[in-house]
């Protein structure tokens, strides 16, 4: 497979006594410098192949570990690494306050603006903040304005329903004394006949 590592020997190496089998990845064509640590990886790795069994399982087995630790070694590194860069940014940061700190300590014109914009950024908090109280407070008095119209309506209407049925009993009062006014006139002309 074109990806996979591969061991390649160069025989003109060998014969001038310059090296032994190297990792490469890619082309046979490609060569890198080993560090010292891959040598010594790869001598341990090749020396396993001329131990006796026993042997080549326990070299196997501590070869494993020690990658095993090395892996492990490599993740501490990589996390150690970003704490570094974390401070160096955290020393930066800490460095442009105090540059900062000691420009407004030595004209108080940057201190100064700094407090001045945060004065103003408060007022115009505080101006915010009253507004949408104010604002709060009027639609509250607004509900209780239209609840206290949808009673009045509601009263005016009851008051409008009594008064409509009032009218009719008055008409029905009015229409029976008229009856009566009519039976006691024709009364009186009938006793006035009879004498």
């Amino acid at each position: 497979m074109p990806g996979r590592s591969r061991r390649v020997s160069f025989a003109a190496a060998r014969d001038e006594g310059e090296g032994d089998t190297r990792r490469t990845r890619g082309r046979p064509s490609q060569t890198r410098a080993r560090s010292r640590s891959a040598e010594r990886v790869h001598r341990i790795a090749d020396s396993f192949n001329a131990m006796p069994g026993r042997e080549r399982v326990v070299g196997r087995e501590a070869y494993d570990q020690l990658q095993r630790e090395n892996h492990i070694l490599r993740i501490e590194k990589r996390e150690l690494d970003n704490e570094v860069a974390q401070l160096r940014a955290y020393t930066q940061q800490l460095e442009h306050e105090n540059d900062v700190l000691r420009g407004a300590a030595g004209n108080g014109s940057a201190v100064s603006a700094d407090t001045d914009a945060s004065a103003r950024a408060e007022a115009r908090k505080a101006k915010l903040k009253e507004a949408r109280k104010q604002n709060a407070q009027l639609a509250m008095d607004v509900k209780n304005l239209a609840d206290q119209v949808f009673m009045w309506r509601r009263l005016n209407d009851e008051a409008d329903l009594r008064l409509e049925t009032m009218r009719d009993k008055l008409n029905l009062h009015l229409e029976e004394r008229a009856a009566l006014e009519h039976e006691l006139a024709s009364l009186r002309r009938g006793a006035a006949r009879g004498y």
